[in-house]
């Protein structure tokens, strides 16, 4: 009998073989990256299902602002920028958090419809309010020393004497 002799494999070759053979097969039935669903799927009465619309084109690059409409003020947005500059500021080998687009993110994230999205939104846009009322001279509703109206959180100065927020 002239057979090759089995070429010897280790168990790390193996498994990148099988994963590489299923992620194929199932590349196979997909119908193409970013194509259009044909028909919306229809909800219980024959209607378009109810949602928050299509999904983005995970292709096509999109700038701020173009899925829904932004929440940030242009105050709201300095604001932000500063805070994300002084969790990671600019240095010798890498830029700051703002010059990179973490307040757009961070902006998008914020105004998203989704209903995680909505709850944390809120959270962070009565963050940014009651930080601007803290100030000093600031006599918006929001105030510490003054009662808190619906929408404001309240804080509470920890030992440190920073504040914590609660909503």
């Amino acid at each position: 009998m002239n057979t090759a002799d089995p070429i010897p494999i280790d168990r790390r070759v193996a498994i990148k073989w099988m994963l590489t053979a299923s992620a194929g097969a199932m590349l196979i039935r997909a119908p193409a990256f970013g194509a259009a669903d044909p028909q919306p799927q229809a909800g219980a009465a024959g209607r378009p299902a109810a949602g928050y619309g299509p999904d983005p084109d995970l292709v096509k690059g999109y700038k701020p602002g173009d899925l829904w409409p932004l929440t940030f003020t242009p105050a709201q947005r300095r604001e932000v920028a500063a805070l994300c500059d002084v969790v990671i500021p600019a240095d010798g080998h890498s830029p700051s958090a703002s010059a990179v687009g973490v307040t757009d993110f961070i902006d998008e994230f914020v105004s998203a419809p989704y209903p995680d999205n909505v709850r944390d939104g809120r959270k962070i846009v009565d963050g940014l309010a009651w930080l601007e009322a803290s100030r000093p001279g600031a006599s918006a509703p929001c105030s510490p020393r003054r009662a808190r109206p619906r929408g404001c959180p309240s804080a509470r100065t920890s030992r440190t004497g920073s504040p914590r927020i609660r909503s």
